[in-house]
């Protein structure tokens, strides 16, 4: 069978209406055009579904039994027409980004803001996911695009880098580096706090020495909190200073300067929607004119 919705209405139009005419005036079609496509849906069913005499319509046994079953099918067909109506407007008005922890509780949301106000009509919806799970949601399509680290890239993504940062210690006023600024070597005697497993890994490797972590949270909160207690050190961009001022933390740099791109991840093959685009595009513009790594100054 064949069935269509087309079908379905022009039944439901003349049990309704009890006239081929009147449901034709219904449908905004020729009477012609109902009884052709109440004919079609009768001789794929094997049924009659209509009693027909000279003055009016009626419905056959069949068609009683048929008319709950068919009205039921258009309202659920109509629902999701709705919905995907819906679907292509907040397609074109709603951009999902996700974003690695740290950037996504400083540097994101003072971007999206600016841009909000900038463009009230398309609404940015934040994700913030470990790091570990933001290539996962672009690839899923949960996520238009995602911001985040440097990190080995998936099959079917690819990554631009938004801007680069250098990798600094954040610590306690008190903290031996603030009066003595650190190299890489004095790293493996200290204390350091990572979040999630793999980052202080990654930043081994771009360094090229082997540092290892005291202790490993899952959110960079958690990680300044314990600095702030002197607990140890986090390692992170001077960007995280909007966030790490709050538990009056000190950045100091690291020398020789060793620096990690924050990419964007796109998928390889799925169009952004213009939405999309047009934020993407303003996020590079953005640093561009202002420097993320420039935190004195905000």
């Amino acid at each position: 069978m064949n069935l269509t919705i087309r079908q379905f209405r022009a039944f439901i139009a003349v049990a309704n209406t009890h006239s081929f005419t009147a449901a034709g005036q219904l449908l905004f079609i020729t009477q012609g055009a109902v009884s052709s496509l109440i004919r079609d849906l009768e001789a794929q069913m094997g049924i009659s579904l209509f009693d027909r005499c000279s003055r009016h319509v009626t419905l056959s046994p069949d068609g009683k039994s048929f008319l709950p079953i068919a009205s039921r099918a258009v309202d659920e067909f109509d629902r999701a027409e709705r919905y995907a109506k819906e679907l292509h407007k907040a397609r074109l008005t709603l951009v999902r980004i996700v974003g690695a922890p740290l950037i996504a509780s400083t540097l994101l949301p003072i971007m999206i803001g600016e841009f909000t106000r900038k463009n009230p009509d398309i609404h940015i919806e934040l994700i913030d996911h470990p790091m570990s799970l933001l290539q996962s949601c672009v690839l899923s399509g949960d996520a238009d695009f995602g911001i985040g680290p440097q990190r080995w890239l998936e099959p079917d993504l690819m990554e631009e880098t938004l801007f680069s940062t250098p990798i600094s210690v954040l610590c306690r006023p008190d903290h031996k580096f603030v009066e003595n600024f650190p190299c890489w070597q004095d790293l493996k005697d200290e204390q350091v706090i990572g979040v999630g497993d793999e980052s202080i890994a990654f930043i081994s490797a771009d360094s090229g020495v082997p540092i290892k972590a005291r202790r490993v949270v899952n959110q960079m909160a958690t990680a300044m909190s314990l600095a702030a207690q002197g607990a140890g050190i986090v390692l992170a961009g001077p960007f995280s200073m909007r966030m790490a001022r709050g538990y009056y933390l000190t950045l100091c740099p690291l020398l020789p300067i060793v620096k990690r791109n924050m990419n964007i991840y796109s998928h390889t093959t799925r169009e952004l929607s213009p939405a999309a685009q047009k934020f993407k595009q303003f996020l590079q513009q953005y640093v561009t004119e202002n420097d993320p790594n420039a935190y004195m100054t905000l």
